[in-house]
């Protein structure tokens, strides 16, 4: 198995997990405005920005994945305010329990098999609905 077969494999990963949380997320907010509440907005803001952590290395065939950049993605609160919490994460030890903003649950996507140990990918969300909500996980190094 090639490096670019191995990235392209933990990077679909990554990308589907993001993918269940993005389109589940607004369709709870309609179901939610259809019923009447007006606890849910119509228009959801999103974002997705770049930041720096810790540093991560997931095991790959032919060599390592490695860097330091994460990308956050958020829905219905600022990439600003999911940013030191992500940079926090991304220095812990994954122990299977994420400590993070009151209200919110959070949830690691880091996999032991990879052989890093720290928390580089995992999602927060604030239920009863999952929103707010914000992501993060390692950015690909280009090919």
């Amino acid at each position: 198995m090639s490096l670019n077969h191995t990235k392209m494999i933990a990077t679909l990963g990554l990308a589907c997990s993001a993918a269940l949380v993005l389109s589940v997320a607004p369709l709870q907010a309609r179901l939610t405005h259809t019923a009447g509440s007006g606890a849910a907005s119509s228009t959801l803001s999103q974002c997705k920005i770049v930041v720096a952590g810790a540093h991560w290395s997931i095991r790959a065939a032919g060599g390592n994945l490695a860097g330091n950049k994460y990308t956050i993605a958020a829905r219905n609160m600022s990439c600003a305010s999911a940013q030191p919490w992500v940079t926090r994460f991304t220095h812990q030890r994954d122990t299977g329990r994420i400590k993070g903003p009151a209200g919110f649950t959070c949830r690691s996507f880091s996999t032991a098999t990879s052989g890093d140990k720290l928390l580089y990918s995992g999602a927060c969300m604030r239920p009863p609905r999952n929103l707010p909500f914000f992501e993060w996980g390692p950015k690909m190094p280009r090919a």
